[in-house]
């Protein structure tokens, strides 16, 4: 994996933050991560289905008179079933009776009509800026009681913007940046230091992965094959001016390297004696633990590369 999500979480057993003293509830359809922590999915708990039908006909009633044309239909449309999901929602958590707070995994990610059914249930809401890039975009917008943002120069700019709803907004930094400190010369990768010991210095470089299929690659100015090809061949003549140096290419996922469209590159690659696609995703943390460890770090951007 990339990292555990454990920002919450408290080592101390008798700490309500403790991993296994708190309800963790998924709105994703997504099992356990883990057997012993109390997990409740939220699309598998029962409903009065017939109330809700009520409460859908009802709104459509009240609001139906405001369809003017074709898209003020998809409009409304579109609003009642975000309506639907949002008493859905509220039904569900009045079931949970002794819950008052309630820690966002993701900020942005997390549905908004979840959170205005913990608003109608007066449910504290506490969430943590996850990317510091998604400040200047309009659609990664929060809406919660507390949220720790990642500088007070994000804490101003949100303060300003009329896509964030916020009580309280605490500059904290960002959070996964305590990685590189955390693991500099201590955990470091058998990759980089069977290299360092040869005299080695380590590059680290962060591409961007590419789409499985050719269409989604046709509309993706970033992230399209030609110019994954291009990205690969400015590194291997970086390495091949680099005789001194190491370098160790991470991306965040590598299911695009069975594509191939990518052999001929992907064969010179490993033809090339000082550098080398990470493939180790089952240690927790491992790109944190290779940024920390290098040399130097070269990016396309990602919020890792915020973070170094």
């Amino acid at each position: 994996g990339l990292f555990d999500k454990s920002l919450y979480y408290s080592d101390d057993k008798n700490s309500p933050l403790n991993k296994y003293n708190i309800l963790h509830l998924d709105y994703s359809n997504f099992s356990s991560p883990d057997k012993n922590i109390h997990y409740v999915c939220l699309k598998k708990i029962a409903i009065n289905r017939v109330e809700i039908f009520f409460k859908t006909l009802q709104s459509c009633i009240k609001t139906f008179y405001l369809i003017r044309s074709w898209s003020t239909f998809i409009v409304w449309l579109f609003c009642i079933q975000q309506y639907i999901s949002y008493i859905k929602y509220c039904e569900i958590v009045r079931k949970f009776k002794a819950l008052k707070i309630a820690l966002i995994d993701f900020d942005y990610l997390c549905p908004k009509t979840l959170l205005l059914a913990f608003k109608k249930n007066n449910i504290k809401t506490f969430a943590t800026q996850e990317r510091f890039i998604t400040t200047f975009h309009s659609y990664s917008n929060v809406m919660v009681d507390t949220y720790y943002t990642a500088s007070e120069f994000t804490a101003n700019l949100i303060k300003r913007s009329k896509y964030y709803d916020i009580k309280n907004i605490v500059p904290m930094g960002q959070y996964r940046s305590d990685y590189i400190p955390l693991y500099k010369n201590k955990n470091v990768p058998e990759a980089i230091s069977k290299e360092k010991n040869n005299g080695k210095k380590i590059l680290i470089i962060l591409g961007h992965h590419s789409p499985d299929h050719w269409f989604e690659s046709y509309k993706e100015p970033l992230l399209n094959w030609t110019d994954q090809i291009g990205f690969l061949e400015e590194c291997i003549k970086l390495a091949q001016g680099l005789s001194n140096t190491y370098i160790i290419l991470r991306y965040k996922t590598l299911s695009w390297l069975t594509n191939k469209f990518f052999k001929n590159i992907l064969d010179r690659i490993n033809n090339c004696e000082n550098i080398t696609i990470s493939t180790n995703y089952e240690e927790s943390a491992y790109s944190y633990k290779l940024c920390a460890n290098a040399d130097l770090v070269i990016a396309k951007h990602t919020s890792l590369a915020d973070e170094c």
